[in-house]
């Protein structure tokens, strides 16, 4: 057997071999991914020979860049056409050539350097900023500014109540009459207004401009034949009901109207509405004839119908369900309320609550909730009860709306254009009024909705402008 004789490789060897492989051009295929997924500084940090890395990479681009201007120049000998070529980590734009003296190529230099040093060297750090800051549509300034400072300068305990100091926030222009109903989103990015003008208007909420610019809706709903006066949103299928005695369901993302229920004589004309609060599916629709019906929105039909009276009691002019849908709060104009079990269709309770016409009413809690009458009062009922649990007088003035904050304050305001403030804790606190100021207020109080997270309060007029206050 002859036994084959293999020479082992000398160290000179081997080192031949290790330059044939490790070479600049494979420094610069693995450092600069390595730099563009860790970073230069933290792959400076780590590498103990960054020099030598460095210095292979940049013989690399200077090979490359050799290379391609030769075979650009060897173009441009042949062709009129501008030239643009990569050398190493540069883009070569070559004008035309004609003949005439020969223009220098327009050189890119890169936004970060190849070889892993860092592009703020070679930038101007003040003009980098400047053009960051050429689009300040959101940053706060004005009243923005003035705003902030006066929330974040508050105590918790004072974060409890609503300090309203008049600073004009936004205003929002569209309506062409005056504005009748507004509907805040949960997440507070987006209001809805209803108005005479038998439009439904979708606007957006945010930090903008100091206080003085106007803004437009983002989208109109022109399906209503009538003034719309209600309006509320049906969290379960996501879509806004709106009331001009015929009520509409419609998407507001699509603005695409899904059903609408015409009334066909007087006495089916709705004239309040509420829809329950989620998981259930049902808006509660009061009618001329005093009968409570309930709309499906996952079908667009009427489910099924209470009576929420005993007797002729007048006209049904709100209502309001509890966060638990148990039951509901049914207000008339001749000042009569009504508790009904939506389980069982049952009047729990009827009693006489006001002297004039009940105008409004909110729901505070499974257990309460607070009315407002012609008759200038605001109470406080528990539905076990038809003694109020609170009277809170101090308005001279019809109250136009009102809102609660959280459930510690009612937040009011009348026809004079006075914002009041009635403490639901302490009921004997003293009741503060303010007269809106008329360079941040103008026309006559229509409508009124609270912005509870960010304390604001977006205020309606009969003009059709709405204003965003805090």
């Amino acid at each position: 057997m002859e036994e084959t004789l293999q020479v082992m490789p000398t160290q000179d060897h081997i080192m031949e071999q290790l330059k044939l492989v490790f070479t600049a051009k494979l420094a610069h295929a693995t450092y600069v991914p390595f730099c563009r997924l860790a970073g230069g500084i933290h792959i400076g940090q780590s590498l103990g020979n960054h020099e030598l890395i460095q210095r292979l990479c940049a013989e690399c681009d200077e090979s490359i860049s050799k290379t391609q201007q030769t075979q650009q120049d060897a173009q441009n000998e042949h062709s009129a056409e501008p030239v643009v070529t990569f050398a190493g980590n540069q883009l070569i734009i070559s004008p035309q050539q004609d003949g005439s003296e020969k223009t220098p190529p327009i050189t890119f230099q890169p936004t970060a350097s190849i070889s892993g040093h860092s592009v703020l060297a070679h930038l101007d750090e003040t003009k980098l900023r400047n053009e960051l800051m050429e689009n300040d549509m959101r940053h706060l300034k004005g009243n923005w500014v003035a705003y902030w400072e006066h929330e974040l300068g508050r105590s918790e305990k004072d974060s409890r109540s609503f300090n309203f100091k008049q600073i004009r926030l936004q205003t929002y222009t569209g309506h062409n009459a005056a504005v009748r109903s507004l509907y805040i989103l949960d997440n507070e990015n987006s209001f809805l207004s209803g108005s005479k003008d038998k439009t439904v208007k979708v606007w957006s909420l945010r930090n903008s401009g100091d206080g003085s610019a106007k803004f437009r809706p983002q989208a109109t709903y022109t399906k209503h034949k009538r003034t719309v006066f209600a309006l509320d949103f049906a969290e379960y299928q996501r879509l806004v009901v709106s009331c001009d005695f015929n009520v509409h369901l419609w998407d507001p993302f699509l603005m695409r109207t899904l059903r609408t229920f015409e009334a066909k004589e007087s006495k089916d004309q709705i004239l309040a509405m509420a829809a329950l609060p989620p998981p259930q599916p049902l808006i509660a629709v009061a009618s001329g004839d005093s009968m409570l019906k309930f709309i499906d929105t996952r079908t667009g039909t009427y489910a099924h119908e209470y009576r929420t009276s005993p007797g002729p009691v007048g006209s049904i002019r709100c209502l309001g369900a509890s966060p638990d849908s148990l039951w509901v709060a049914i207000g008339t104009s001749t000042g009569v309320l009504s508790i009904l079990d939506m389980r069982m269709g049952l009047l729990m309770g009827t009693w006489k609550a006001h002297e004039g016409e009940i105008q409004q009413l909110k729901i505070c809690d499974n257990m309460t909730f607070v009315t407002s009458s012609s008759d200038n009062h605001l109470n406080l009922w528990n539905i076990s009860d038809s003694k109020p649990v609170g009277s809170f007088k101090g308005h001279s003035d019809p109250v136009i709306a009102f809102s609660l904050y959280y459930q510690n304050e009612i937040i009011s305001g009348t026809s004079n254009n006075r914002i009041g403030v009635h403490s639901l804790v302490d009921h004997q606190q003293s009741f503060s009024s303010n007269k809106l100021r008329s360079d941040v207020f103008r026309g006559v109080l229509s409508a009124m909705e609270l912005v509870p997270m960010n304390r604001q309060i977006l205020l309606g007029s009969d003009n059709g402008a709405i204003r965003l206050l805090c």
